[in-house]
């Protein structure tokens, strides 16, 4: 116990982490599991490249407590995901202004480029659990017009939200048909393990790596190159000890 606490205390990124869950924990309790859903979710998003598990807060409502509706945790944590993600809009929009004269008239040939797409880019990284910020921030710089981007990332971040919640709710209810675990120590246990096992494939795939190969030869080509090299073709390569 002493270790895990030094540990905590010596590592930042545990312990901002540790804060958030502490604070999600008490915004469910004192605003009630919608309301609660939304804020943490809210409050999750609002600094870029930071991971905090608002997701599992939408999996261990819509799984382990009896009589929530799924659809409105998505929707609560979804429309309290896309709000927050206005702040990459924000940073990548200031960011802008910083740069010289001939790196902004590059950003405004990109913007031509791709102002039919910037919506569909900013609503596919936000509808699924790639990481998202590096698109969202160059959107931003782009001067995308700022409503379309709100329609795009809080459609996104809907979609998942709800689609988490969907899942784990018939999760949970398969598990109880079999087990007769619904709302049980077992069911909340199995819940649980389930989703840090996603949890932990999310982590561990390089999605850059991924996405890197999907644009060179497309879905069919990363298939064939995890049946010829297996999981680690698309996996985070591990640190050597030094």
């Amino acid at each position: 116990m002493g270790s895990e606490a030094l540990s905590a205390s010596t590592n930042p990124l545990f312990a901002q982490r540790a804060r958030v869950l502490q604070l999600t924990y008490s915004l469910l309790l004192e605003h009630g599991y919608y309301v609660g859903a939304f804020l943490s979710a809210f409050i999750s998003h609002l600094v870029p490249f930071i991971a905090l598990p608002y997701l599992a807060v939408v999996w261990l409502l819509a799984s382990t407590i009896p009589g929530l509706n799924p659809v409105l945790i998505g929707l609560s944590s979804g429309l309290g995901a896309g709000l927050g993600k206005a702040s990459s809009y924000l940073i990548g929009r200031g960011g802008a202004r910083l740069v010289g004269e001939e790196r902004r008239r590059q950003l405004e040939a990109l913007r031509g480029l791709v102002k039919d797409y910037a919506a569909a880019a900013a609503f596919i990284v936000s509808a699924t659990p790639l990481p998202d910020d590096a698109v969202l921030i160059a959107v931003g710089m782009m001067k995308y017009p700022l409503w379309k981007y709100m329609v795009a990332t809080l459609s996104g971040k809907v979609v998942l939200c709800t689609s988490a919640a969907l899942l784990a709710s018939s999760f949970s209810e398969a598990l109880g048909w079999v087990m007769g675990a619904r709302g049980g120590l077992l069911g909340v246990a199995a819940s649980v393990a389930f989703m840090l096992a996603v949890a932990y494939a999310i982590l561990r795939i390089d999605w850059s790596a991924v996405a890197e190969e999907v644009a060179r030869s497309g879905w069919r080509g990363l298939m064939d190159r995890v049946k010829r090299e297996g999981l680690r073709a698309v996996f985070l390569k591990r640190r050597q000890p030094p």
